[in-house]
């Protein structure tokens, strides 16, 4: 995979490499046909696209349909891929805020002869017709007796440009300063990546980083080297996509800094200027290159030097059971992008990366003490007593208490089961009978529905890897029969002649077949629900209790069923 470095950092070799491959792109065709090498075609079709007004028939000052817009970020980031491969070697960044903090930008290694070539000579030349700012030295100098050097090019769509063929640079003649550091480190904390109305005038991050608010940043490095980066055809100086590679750096900062916290969500998804949307075809390619098509430089196949490698310095828990299952967060640094998590030399079951700074895991099964490691495209965590895991030998499930204790006969009651050892339980247990289903709630708490049973006191137990809890007197659970109960009458009394409406309510009176005035039944009997009966009283004497029955059996005789007769 492709590291996109620091230009200062590049070998002697890289230079030259760098230099070759892209005076290279010069002497090779365009497949398109778009202009009349590979190189130029970049710098047309970056002229093109900065013409080109979004929505259109409107001003591209504006919005046009790669800048002073969303899609000013990926859109660049897909021209600089494309550019990338057709060069054939790994694009560096020019880190103009660390040449402005270093007090003589003018004098960076990117101006050296064995790259950029230097600043433009401020005198002309009336012999060779050259103009005011020609870049007369390095690999980029235009000699108008060598065909073979470096030219510029005109966009006929454009004004004409009086210094083609001659590449311009003019350093601080618009802009006095780059952007600094501190600059940067703003931009970084502006949320969200962009706003209505979704053009020049929007807030947000990209616009403070296209240049259009803020501390000028995109817009201002491209002022301050001037001429030939001035118009839309600014790809004619080579150091533009070594500028783009810095500005999509730092959108690729951006997104790591926010990554996964709901702020780094690219905006808009729809209902923005044509070719700005997220699955918008961006202009000229089309789907499937979309700003969503681009949203990951690790997928894309490349990164920056300066995304960190990742480090682990906590888990939690550091043990668990040998046969695998438990839940462990691991917290450190340069998460975005693993593509693995690993005990000892075991892949993690399962893994999700909750921000660049926590990965929840799932502990494959293993023994002793072992390193866990995160790896990224940027490498592999190095090992470090921080990241040791320790297996302990996995202890069987226990059960500490059921809530409710006793339930239905029929089944289908709700049961809180606490205790230990449940995760990755198999099974829930009634004396044999599975439960009709269960749920792992944590650890420590199992909610499980009970199956249908008898009239009996029955142990619960739980099954997992480890094996199966022990019955104990904690998990004993009691079928009731349900049955019909009386919890009230009215009235109390009646005639000993009987014939009184008596009004019965309670429980369980669904199929009922009798009600007893103590062993006298009823002279009739009405049941309304489930809770409530009408009777006619018999003829009787004394305080007697009405019982209910049916199939289930026979209410139970209490106070709250008592009927004296008077």
């Amino acid at each position: 995979m492709p590291v996109r470095k620091n230009v200062v950092s590049l070998s002697a070799a890289e230079r030259a490499a760098l230099v070759t491959a892209i005076k290279t792109m010069k002497s090779k065709p365009d497949p398109d046909g778009v202009a009349g090498n590979l190189y130029d075609k970049y710098v047309l079709q970056h002229s093109l696209t900065m013409r080109t007004a979004s929505p259109p028939n409107t001003d591209p000052n504006v919005c046009n349909m790669a800048h002073r817009g969303p899609s000013f970020c990926p859109w660049h980031r897909e021209f600089l891929r494309r550019f990338e491969q057709d060069l054939g070697v790994p694009l560096p960044y020019w880190d103009w805020a660390a040449d402005q903090a270093s007090g003589s930008p003018e004098t960076a290694p990117v101006w050296g002869d064995d790259l950029m070539g230097p600043n433009g000579d401020p005198a002309s030349d009336p012999v060779t017709g050259r103009p005011a700012q020609a870049v007369t030295k390095g690999p980029f100098a235009h000699d108008p007796a060598d065909p073979a050097s470096w030219s510029i090019i005109q966009d006929s769509g454009l004004p004409a440009d009086p210094t083609v063929p001659w590449l311009t640079r003019n350093f601080g003649g618009m802009q006095p300063t780059l952007p600094t550091p501190q600059d940067v480190t703003a931009t970084l904390g502006v949320t969200p990546y962009d706003n209505p109305p979704w053009n020049v005038g929007s807030q947000g991050f990209r616009n403070n980083l296209e240049g259009f608010i803020g501390p000028g940043m995109h817009n201002a490095a491209h002022m301050w080297v001037g001429g030939s980066m001035m118009p839309a055809t600014s790809p004619n100086d080579p150091v533009f996509f070594l500028h783009h590679a810095n500005v999509d750096r730092i959108w690729a900062n951006w997104q790591r800094q926010w990554f996964k916290s709901g702020k780094d969500d690219y905006l808009p998804v729809s209902g923005g200027p044509t070719g700005h949307n997220l699955t918008d075809g961006m202009f000229p390619w089309g789907a499937p290159s979309t700003p969503d098509s681009v949203l990951d430089t690790f997928a894309l196949g490349y990164w920056y030097d300066d995304a960190p490698a990742p480090a682990v310095s906590s888990l939690n828990p550091a043990t668990g059971a040998d046969t695998g299952g438990d839940t462990v967060v691991i917290t450190g640094a340069g998460f975005m992008g693993t593509t693995a998590v690993t005990f000892g030399t075991t892949p993690a079951s399962a893994f999700a990366v909750d921000s660049d700074t926590q990965i929840t895991a799932i502990s494959p099964a293993g023994t002793g003490a072992v390193d866990v490691t995160v790896t990224t495209p940027a490498g592999t965590s190095p090992v470090s007593q921080a990241d040791q895991f320790t297996y302990t030998a996995a202890t069987g499930p226990q059960v500490t208490g059921i809530s409710p204790t006793s339930g239905s006969s029929a089944g289908g009651d709700t049961i809180i089961i606490t205790g230990s050892g449940f995760t990755g339980a198999t099974g829930v247990s009634f004396d044999g009978t599975p439960a009709s289903a269960f749920t792992v709630d944590s650890d420590t708490q199992i909610t499980a529905i009970s199956p249908a049973g008898t009239g009996i006191a029955v142990d619960i137990t739980v099954t997992t890897p480890a094996g199966t809890s022990p019955p104990s007197r904690a998990g004993v659970f009691t079928y009731i029969t349900p049955g019909p109960l009386v919890t009230g009458i009215s009235p109390t009394m009646g005639s000993s002649a009987g014939g009184d409406t008596v009004v019965i309510t309670g429980s369980g009176f669904t199929g009922a077949t009798g009600v007893g005035f103590d062993v006298t039944s009823a002279a009739d009997m009405t049941v309304d629900s489930d809770t409530q009966i009408t009777a006619i009283s018999p003829a009787g004497t004394g305080t007697v209790d009405i019982t209910v029955t049916t199939p289930d059996g026979t209410s139970p005789a209490s106070s709250a069923d008592q009927f004296t007769y008077m």
